[in-house]
């Protein structure tokens, strides 16, 4: 019986070691997943500081300003989208490893708690089988007390009657 507890003790260590280092793993993601997106809120803003300036430049170039300028801005908006293209694709990449994390964890989960169905099964069975042959041993005992009890009576009885003539003698 302790065995089985020291192993369902080893056991229920062991899981709770594992969804502890789960849970580092999850923070750790979680503020990789921040940081990714204060990254990508940075591009955003670039973006739009260029769009106005994109938006400054056609109005001046309306107004008549030179055609060199527009070349800047249209590199430079080209570099942006790709550094928020980028920045997304990093998001989605995240996105995935962590629903693989967290899937990986329920699925964890699950067998964790399985197992530790059948142990309390197991502990259980393992309780009423001890019980039972408890119960059966002290039921003997009482039956051997009993059966000693009656044999001490018999033996007494006995030694009347040898002792009962020689007295009459």
């Amino acid at each position: 019986m302790t065995d089985k507890t020291a192993n369902y003790k080893s056991r229920l260590q062991k899981a709770e070691n594992n969804k502890k280092s789960q849970i580092k793993i999850l923070k750790k993601t979680h503020e990789s997943q921040l940081a990714m997106k204060a990254e990508l809120i940075h591009n955003l803003e670039e973006l739009i500081e260029e769009q106005e300036s994109k938006i400054k430049e056609l109005e001046s170039h309306i107004k008549g300003s030179s055609p060199s300028q527009s070349l800047t801005t249209a590199s430079t908006k080209s570099s942006s989208i790709r550094k928020l293209v980028d920045s997304i694709n990093d998001l989605h990449t995240e996105k995935s490893r962590i629903h693989e994390t967290w899937l990986s964890t329920q699925s964890e989960l699950e067998t964790v708690k399985h197992e530790h169905k059948e142990t309390v099964n197991n502990l259980s069975e393992s309780i009423s089988d001890l019980e039972s042959k408890l119960r059966k041993s002290q039921a003997e005992i009482i039956k051997l007390q009993n059966a000693g009890t009656e044999s001490v009576s018999v033996l007494i009885n006995i030694l009347k009657m040898h002792l009962a003539p020689s007295t009459l003698i």
